[in-house]
């Protein structure tokens, strides 16, 4: 029993304190934008690049990283959930002649990911497009929300 208490205390000790300590050291604001971040990167339009925008992002805006990749993670089923609305809003937005429609382009993505990417090069800067025309509102809301959240929850934060 008390291997399974030493295991227990060397995790806490090498894992859980660390991360306890630097969430002890950012701000509301902070934690806030890390969160929006976090959620505005993982609804990018291409599922699998969500974590490299993620990153990217990171170099720009100095967030912390724990809190926006795992924030990223957390909103996986609904970045798939998106992926059509970002597809439609931007061809709706960005009409190119060329451009596939969008129901072709949902099932040339069930077939093969990689070839429909490059296939409907234009469909997926269509739905980028958008998707850089939306952060501005989807970033807002998200920190906003997130602030009042914690605020209800933890107000001397």
């Amino acid at each position: 029993m008390s291997l399974i208490k030493n295991i227990i205390r060397k995790i806490k000790q090498k894992a859980i304190d660390p991360i306890i300590g630097e969430l002890n050291k950012i701000t509301k604001h902070q934690f806030c934008l890390a969160i929006s971040i976090g959620f505005l990167c993982g609804i990018f339009p291409i599922p699998g690049t969500t974590l490299f925008v993620c990153f990217l992002v990171r170099l720009i805006i100095p967030i912390n990283l724990i809190i926006a990749q795992s924030i990223n993670i957390i909103v996986t089923p609904l970045n798939l959930l998106l992926v059509p609305f970002f597809f439609g809003i931007g061809s709706w937005l960005i009409p190119f002649e060329s451009a596939i429609k969008i129901e072709e382009v949902i099932e040339r993505f069930k077939k093969d990911f990689l070839g429909a990417l490059i296939d409907c090069r234009l469909n997926v800067l269509q739905a980028i497009g958008a998707w850089l025309l939306l952060a501005p509102i989807f970033l807002l809301f998200s920190y906003f929300l997130t602030f009042l959240l914690l605020w209800f929850i933890k107000p001397k934060y």
